[in-house]
């Protein structure tokens, strides 16, 4: 079973079903998976813009059904590596993106 991480930009196309169709073909095969990060990003969200009841339990629904990458020691090794790979590369990436 392969696995894809859903950055927040993603995640929130698929929660409002707007995910475009060549991108929609080639995560079909993949169990999406979103990290914490995403998960406060998207409840943060909710905070700014007043989400009601309706919208908060379709975000509830939709984050149920997906696994989380917490933080672990390994995660922020791993993080750490990538950050510093991207910069050294001269790739200019958000701290929350990488």
């Amino acid at each position: 079973m392969d696995y894809v991480v859903y950055d927040t930009n993603i995640a929130s196309l698929a929660l409002k079903v707007e995910v475009p169709a060549t991108l929609t073909a080639r995560l079909l095969s993949a169990v999406p998976v979103v990290s914490f990060v995403t998960v406060g990003e998207l409840r943060k969200w909710a905070e700014l813009r007043s989400w009601g009841a309706r919208r908060r339990g379709v975000l509830d629904g939709w984050l149920h059904d997906r696994p989380v990458i917490d933080s672990t020691d390994e995660v922020s090794n791993i993080w750490g590596r990538l950050a510093a790979d991207t910069q050294r590369r001269g790739v200019p990436i958000s701290e929350n993106d990488t």
